[in-house]
């Protein structure tokens, strides 16, 4: 296998895990940015067989599995963080109340924070 190809497996590498750094501070501008160029260099290695490869090139592409496993784990965990914290202040918006004839009866808050008027 060329060093071209090791090389180019070797930023890939870099360009998920640089990928996951930028997700956990957020820096969406950078996190699409490093998206872009690793989906140009994935193109760019898709012709590859795993037959061609030597011992040294597959495994780079097992670090490349595991480290795209841990960023799909943590997108996953974020997202099911971020659908509790949804959840959590959507049951916020009505609170039980009681009607004049004694029956209970849900209502919405009307504040600016839960309006989404701030």
């Amino acid at each position: 296998m060329d060093n071209i190809y090791k090389d180019q497996f070797k930023k890939l590498y870099e360009l998920i895990v640089k990928e996951r750094n930028e997700a956990k501070a957020l820096n969406i501008d950078e996190m699409l940015a490093l998206n872009q160029e690793k989906e140009e260099l994935i193109n760019h290695l898709e012709v590859l067989s795993s037959e061609n490869m030597d011992e040294e090139c597959l495994n780079i592409v097992d670090q490349i599995r595991k480290e795209n496993r841990r960023n799909a784990y943590f997108y996953l965990n974020a997202l099911q963080w971020l659908r509790q914290s949804i959840n959590f202040f959507g049951d916020k918006l009505y609170f039980c109340s009681y009607e004049k004839d004694g029956n209970m009866t849900n209502r919405q808050f009307s504040g600016n924070l839960l309006s989404g008027r701030i």
